[in-house]
């Protein structure tokens, strides 16, 4: 392919062209009018390129190619350079004022040429943006005979290059016969720091950006017949190469961090050009003489005004550097005079608040671009004024929590005429009315005069308008951060571990009853809510959905009455889901929100697995401040309930006839006895008295915090310990706190004399035996593991009684028997060789006032049984009553 190079080597660019000394002031300039490229030729910025340096610049080119396509190498021709002044056609016969190089070679064949623009020192480029715009001419389509490639580089002080080319034509970065404008960063190092994209890109290591020092612009054409008359109407043909405007601005700030009270910035003509082009023009606004010019703005809430943005030109100045800056800008505040029958437009009313700010700060911004095309290339730049604290402007929302002001900026000059007089820049419309220019106002006795001040009124002025639409002014009021709110998640309805089955009546399955509060700074909606979820089950597999409801009437569960508010899935098993609350209910301050979060299960979900969360975070928005509030979940690590997969439930009784090992689920029985700490035992019942069971947890380090009235399920299977005593050996148990049930459930012991306790053959359970001695088992509804109460005559009582070795063992206790007539027998002997005769009664060592022989005595506690010594060879059950406290034992005499 062949291609032509423009390098322009980028270095310190200092050009305000009012005066040759304000070339030197700054790295950053414009040149694009015939004057301008006249004045910097003149000046010898704008030179031709030597061929000593074109070598030097190519070695480089081929020495440090770091990315792209190789530069190509031909022969170099001395330029020659001057200024078109505009007015073609285009293509060929450019409409815009340039800058012309020619070369004219002795035969034909591929030739470079080169200009560079002379610094005169060495600025710092880094950060800046350079922009260049060409045309690449094709002056025969037949033949070839065109420019192939440009290059632009920057060269520092020290001769080191960092430096881009593109290729011209069809399918290239450059189209011939067209401008094509060129954006250069050149703090990136990479044919992707242009745009368009270059197609090679050389750099030397020892560049130093910071020591700038001139840009070199390259040509590579190839040369075939006498053809190419340079513009204007040159006669003799020759190569050439058109340069339409070279301009360095400096880095643009990003935007201010302070909270907005009230923004309406400048307007992108062309959005994503750098440096950026806005859509307006500058209205001269000058304090000291009319027009000043005021545009309105709404506040919102009571947040004072801390700091004022806006934007503003010079009027005819081009560079990225400011003219004459004004001493000072007068910034003011005034009432609003609606639009009604006597006022045509709406206008400012009283001056309300001043301030005379010469501390502002400035910045470049960009450029304009006239619509009225009264102006060409005029800078843009920003203005900041930080106000003091004494002088922040607080204002009335009114009653309606908004209210609407106008605000005045003007310019204080010491002269009374300057060159280039400052305009407040215009912008499409944005608020309400149109800007306007106050020509006239009053004192406060009604005089006229002039300039105004706090307390003066508005007298006569006019909107401001170009082709019947409105136009505004750009400008930003920053204020103090807003006082943001604070969302509390806590627990609300204690949900408690449960267990789901297929078939569930509840098909909602609630997993946790939660509060959203919002402090007393201000309400807040409440957007959205996080869950992580963790357990053994599959989470994105087995739960179906996530239910958020709006707990409308405060009962923790999910009811008729309550809304859904939100619903999701995991993406994965024991990931993070964030549900969006819709609509997103609003917390007033101080008050409470409640919801209920629910699972549908899968009916795939296996037995056993387990399911929960914890609240991971939450997300709303302040209801006056409109800004993110900060989360606290209290306490840290919040969850919900944990739900376990079982069976679907039956009775212990029906649990006692499964074979043992059997798996199976006992749903919401009564707690009657906690022996966990002595025994490795506690017990439930069914709420109707039918059936009890010990719940062994002897294996689990931590027993279960469960006490007498709970309510206890149970995913386990039977055993038989010892022999003698079928209970649960769990696999999980949950508890619900319970109080007291009422008469007729195990609130009270079931009563009944000493031969109905025990009882024969129930499913697993043995028989007791009533006669151990004698082998005599006992008949009846067998009783083992229920709560009961019986009586009789203490007939022998042993401090420190060994039972036969037990699994879970029971400890060293103290024994007594009662008989109540029935004359049990559980082959076990007294100190000195009698049989002891009664129901045996177990108490801890060292009990006080144990029974003594005699007494007649109730007790009330645990039936269990225990292997009678009599027992072989297989276990012979006997009776073993166990009290759970003091109270369960009464003395009749």
């Amino acid at each position: 392919m062949r291609r032509s190079n423009i390098f322009a080597l980028l270095s310190l660019l200092g050009m305000v062209f009012c005066t040759a000394m304000s070339v030197y002031a700054s790295p950053y300039f414009l040149i694009d009018s015939e004057a301008e490229w006249t004045q910097a030729m003149s000046l010898g910025r704008v030179q031709p390129v030597s061929a000593p340096e074109w070598q030097d610049y190519m070695i480089q080119w081929i020495n440090f190619l770091q990315e792209g396509e190789p530069y190509p190498t031909n022969v170099f021709l001395p330029p020659e350079l001057y200024v078109w002044p505009g007015g073609g056609g285009g293509g060929l016969n450019p409409e815009d004022a340039g800058l012309v190089m020619t070369w004219r070679a002795p035969r034909p064949g591929s030739y470079s040429s080169a200009w560079k623009y002379e610094y005169g020192l060495d600025p710092d480029l880094t950060g800046c943006t350079i922009n260049v715009t060409v045309t690449a001419p094709q002056f025969d389509p037949s033949n070839g005979n065109q420019v192939n490639n440009v290059s632009f580089g920057i060269r520092d002080v020290n001769g080191n290059i960092r430096a881009w080319h593109w290729n011209c034509g069809p399918g290239a970065p450059i189209q011939w016969n067209t401008p094509t404008q060129i954006t250069i960063n050149p703090m990136v190092l990479s044919i992707n720091a242009t745009n368009p994209v270059a197609s090679g890109f050389a750099n030397n290591p020892m560049f130093n950006i910071a020591q700038s020092a001139n840009f070199i612009v390259d040509e590579n054409a190839v040369w075939v017949a006498q053809q190419g008359v340079p513009p204007p109407g040159q006669t003799v043909p020759a190569m050439w190469n058109y340069w339409h405007n070279l301009y360095v601005t400096p880095p643009i700030p990003g935007k201010n961090p302070d909270p907005i009270k009230w923004s309406q910035p400048v307007v992108e003509y062309q959005p994503g050009l750098q440096p950026p082009v806005f859509l307006g023009w500058d209205e001269r606004s000058l304090y000291k003489m009319p027009p000043i010019c005021a545009d309105d703005w709404e506040c919102t809430d009571e947040r004072p005004v801390t700091d004022v943005h806006w934007w503003g030109s010079f009027v005819g100045w081009t560079q990225p550097q400011p003219p004459q800056l004004p001493r000072a800008f007068h910034l003011a505040i005034w009432t609003d005079v609606p639009a009604g029958p006597n006022n045509p437009f709406s206008h400012p009313g009283v001056m309300v608040w001043e301030h005379f700010c010469n501390t502002y700060t400035w910045n470049f911004a960009g450029y304009d671009y006239d619509p009225r095309h009264q102006t060409e290339n005029e800078a843009c730049f920003q203005f900041h004024q930080y106000l003091p604290r004494e002088k922040w402007f607080y204002q009335d929302p009114g009653p309606q929590g908004r209210n609407v002001y106008w605000l005045s900026i003007a310019a204080i000059y010491d002269e009374p005429e300057v060159q280039y007089p400052w305009g407040w820049k215009t912008r499409p419309h944005f608020f309400n009315d149109d800007a306007v220019r106050i020509w006239q106002v009053f004192d406060p006795a009604g005089n006229s005069g002039w300039p105004p001040h706090v307390g003066w009124l508005w007298a006569q002025g006019q909107p401001i308008v170009w082709e019947g639409k409105s136009w505004d002014l750009a400008f930003e009021l920053t204020t103090t951060a807003p006082q943001v709110g604070t969302l509390t998640i806590k627990e609300n309805h204690r949900i408690y571990d449960h267990f789901w089955w297929l078939g569930d009546p509840d098909p909602d399955n609630e997993m946790a009853s939660l509060l959203g509060m919002a402090d007393a700074v201000e309400g807040i909606f409440w957007n959205s809510i996080t869950l992580q979820a963790s357990g053994s089950g599959n989470d994105a597999f087995d739960i179906a959905a996530i239910n958020v409801w709006a707990d409308n009437d405060n009962d923790g569960k999910v009811t008729p009455g309550d809304t859904l508010l939100g619903t999701g899935t995991y993406p994965v098993d024991d990931g993070t889901v964030s549900i969006n609350l819709v609509p997103a209910p609003l917390i007033p301050a101080g008050s409470a929100f409640p919801i209920v979060i629910s699972y549908t299960m899968s009916p795939t979900a296996a037995v056993g697995s387990t399911y929960r969360f914890a609240v991971a975070g939450a997300a709303g928005v302040g209801q006056v401040s409109g800004m993110p509030v900060a989360v606290v979940i209290d306490p840290a690590g919040l969850t919900g309930a944990t739900k376990i997969v079982g069976l679907k439930p039956i009775s212990i009784g029906t649990a006692k006839k499964l074979p043992i090992g059997m798996q199976f689920l006992l749903d919401g029985k009564i707690c009657t006895a906690n022996f966990q700490t002595n025994m490795g035992l506690f017990y439930i019942e069914e709420p109707n008295r039918s059936a009890g069971i010990g719940v062994n947890t002897s294996g689990s380090a931590v027993p279960t915090p469960v006490n007498i009235w709970d309510r206890v399920s149970v995913l386990g299977v039977c055993s038989l310990i010892n022999g003698t005593e079928l209970v649960v050996t769990p696999q999980y148990i949950t508890v619900t706190p319970g109080i007291a049930p009422p008469m007729g459930s195990p609130r009270f012991a079931v009563g009944m004399n000493n031969k109905w306790t025990g009882g024969g053959v129930f499913g697993g359970q043995p028989a007791v035996y009533d006669n151990a001695w004698s082998d005599v088992q006992s008949v009846g509804l067998n009783n083992v593991s229920m709560l009961i109460t019986t009586w009789g005559e203490v007939t022998y009582h042993q401090p420190g009684f060994a039972l036969p070795p037990m699994i879970p063992p029971i400890p060293l206790g103290d024994m007594f028997w009662i008989n109540d007539g029935t004359n049990l027998l559980d082959g076990t002997t007294n100190m000195v060789g009698g049989r002891n005769v009664g129901v045996a009664v177990w108490l801890p060592r060292g009990y006080p006032g144990l029974p003594n022989p005699g007494e007649y005595w109730g007790v009330t506690g645990i039936l269990r049984t225990f292997r009678s010594p009599m027992s072989f060879p297989n276990p012979e059950p006997v009776r073993l009553l166990i009290p759970r406290m003091p109270s369960d034992l009464v003395r009749y005499n």
